[in-house]
This record gives C-alpha cells, sequence and structure tokens, in this order.
C-alpha cells in the first residue's frame, strides 16, 4: 500500500476507475490539508496531553494538517497497525519498534518524546514490596509484546530476581489495572506516572511501585513512529506533523492545566481519566520524563545518539535484540524542527 496525498479533483476523476478499496488508510488532502490520523499507545491518559491541546490550539491546522486521534491497544499493536499502513502516525514506546526493525519490519521512529522511562511493577503499598527481589513467588499483569514485558527479564536480573518464579499474566493494556483490583494478580507493569493513580482512585487504596529505572533499567520511550515507505514518500508531511507535535508538547509542558482540560474533553470515556484529577496527576508526572541530562535544552523530540545507544545494549543484552544495528536504523532527528 503506497501512501500520498490524493487532491480533490484527483479523487474524484480516479474513484469510479480505481474503486475505493484501501483510500481511508491513506493521507487524504483536502482544499490544501491532510488528513492523517495518530494511532496512540493506550486509550487516552495523560501523557496524551500534548496532541489534545494540539488540536485544540490548532496547531496542527497552522502547518495543514487535520488530525484524528485513535486511541490504541498497547504498544506492540501500534507498532503492528503503522506496520501494516492502517495508520500514517503512530505514539508507541522505542523498545516496542526497535524490535519490530530488527526482525526486519521498515520502520522508523522519527521522535522521542519520552525519554525518561516512567515503567514500574505497580502494586498496593500493603503488600509490602521493596526490592524486585520481592516479586519471587508474586504474579504480575503483563501486555505481550510492549516494551514493559520485554525488559521485565532484564529488571529482574540485574536485581537477582529468579523470572521462573513469578507468574506472568498477559492480558490488554485495560484489563492489567482491573487485574490488580480485583486481585486476579498481585501487581501489573505499566507507568507509574497513569496506573498507579487509576488503581489508586477506583480501589481507594494506597498504590506503590518498583520503577525500573531506579533499578538500574532506563530506556527512552515513548516516540512517533512511520512506515519507512511513508517517510520516502511523504518527507515534507512528517516534518510537518514533528512541527507541531513538538510545539504542542512544549505548549502542554507549560500549560499543563489547560492541556489536561483539552485531553478530558478528547477522550471522555476512557477509563483512565475517570476521574479528572487523575489526567490532571499524570501529565503532571510525564512532562517531567521529556529530556534526559544529554537532549536538555533541545527541541522536545530530539533524543540524543547515546541513549539511543543504550537503550539498544540493555535490549540486545537481555530483550534478545538481534542484529542489534546503529541507532541510526532505528531512530532519526532529521525530521524535526532545528
Amino acid at each position: 500500500m503506497a501512501y500520498r496525498t490524493i487532491a480533490r479533483r484527483e479523487f474524484l476523476m480516479g474513484a469510479s476507475a480505481v474503486g475505493l478499496t484501501g483510500l481511508a488508510a491513506r493521507p487524504a488532502r483536502a482544499q490544501g490539508t491532510d488528513k492523517v490520523t495518530l494511532r496512540l499507545n493506550a486509550p487516552g491518559y495523560g501523557e496524551h496531553a500534548p496532541y489534545a491541546i494540539g488540536l485544540d490550539k490548532k496547531f496542527f491546522a497552522e502547518v495543514g494538517i487535520e488530525l484524528t486521534l485513535r486511541e490504541g491497544q498497547g504498544s506492540g499493536n501500534t507498532v503492528q497497525v503503522i506496520a501494516s499502513k492502517a495508520d500514517p502516525f503512530g505514539y508507541a514506546d522505542t523498545p516496542t519498534t526497535m524490535r519490530a526493525i530488527a526482525k526486519g519490519i521498515p520502520l522508523r521512529t522519527v521522535g522521542v518524546f519520552q525519554q525518561l522511562s516512567p515503567v514500574a511493577i505497580i502494586f498496593f503499598k500493603e503488600k509490602g514490596y521493596k526490592t524486585p527481589k520481592d516479586l519471587e513467588g508474586t504474579s504480575v499483569a503483563l501486555t505481550a509484546g510492549d516494551s514493559i514485558h520485554q525488559v521485565f527479564p532484564a529488571f529482574l536480573k540485574r536485581n537477582g530476581a529468579d523470572i521462573n518464579k513469578v507468574r506472568v499474566l498477559f492480558m490488554d493494556v485495560a484489563a492489567k489495572s482491573a487485574a490488580v483490583v480485583a486481585g486476579k494478580s498481585d501487581t501489573m507493569g505499566g507507568f507509574y506516572t497513569t496506573q498507579a493513580a487509576q488503581i489508586a482512585a477506583v480501589a481507594n487504596k494506597e498504590t506503590a511501585w518498583l520503577r525500573y529505572a531506579d533499578w538500574g533499567v532506563n530506556t527512552i520511550t515513548q516516540g512517533i513512529l512511520v512506515h519507512q515507505d511513508f517517510l520516502k514518500e511523504r518527507p515534507d508531511l512528517v516534518r510537518r506533523f514533528l512541527k507541531a507535535a513538538g510545539k504542542s508538547w512544549d505548549y502542554a509542558a507549560k500549560n499543563p492545566k489547560e492541556a489536561v482540560q483539552a485531553l478530558l474533553k478528547q477522550f471522555p470515556a476512557s477509563t483512565f481519566l475517570a476521574k479528572p484529577e487523575q489526567g490532571f496527576r499524570q501529565w503532571d508526572y510525564h512532562r517531567d520524563l521529556m529530556h534526559t541530562k544529554r537532549s536538555a535544552g533541545k527541541s522536545p523530540g530530539w533524543v540524543a545518539r547515546e541513549d539511543v545507544q543504550d537503550t539498544l545494549d540493555l535490549l540486545a543484552e537481555y530483550g534478545g535484540l538481534t542484529p542489534k544495528g546503529a541507532p541510526e536504523d532505528y531512530v532519526t532527528n532529521e525530521f524535526l524542527p532545528e
């Protein structure tokens, strides 16, 4: 399937000849505006506030993009969607995209907007877990294929815990929180920035977590990914998208309350935003994860080559990533605004 802009006149002239099959997945241009979709990594939650405020403030419209946000069901699923070209832009954690690229799937991450990992093993504080070793003999809910699952063995191994003594329960993103609340799983892998607050609000119990980064496992995380074909065919559209996305992230970081109000309006039915205070707490956490020390002072999305290399090394050592390749095989800053 090829991506290309379809002018309204061209569409009308050619529709009867070629049929309409497959056109819905392609970015379409109407009166000078490119209609595109962004597949998120999960149902709407605090981390998505920049895209909501970007729509609300018309940052995407300013660069000729009519953007529609589509909720996701985990980064692994989002990567599959972009690989199939069902959506042109995806937002997923970068390690998941890296593993797909290593397997020969022609994708590329073109901007990393969360560079300090929010990944953690989350549980009710009453459980009393203090170290990864304490997870032996417990159950953990994970979503198969996402980076939380992929790096989980490293989190345990680096801290002397035996993965064979942990019972892993696979389920989708939304089901993990419900499993912990219902007592069907002792813990869950997720973002302390999001699910910890959600579980606490639903169960009226205090939560705690073991953050991967605090136990020697930090990876760059969420970023924008595209198919290589789309990158070759529509580089200008990718640049315009990233310009608007960067502006949206910058504005949301500086105006958190306004950004979350836009988020609540965009995703009124999201279970991750059942209470407004959840969204505010989530985004307050996430806006502090936009840069590492190496990328501090750079525009949102710009990532240091060294941080990409560190993530590749971790995935190669513990996640079975092969062939490892070079950072440029996976991530590029080329299409970000200077």
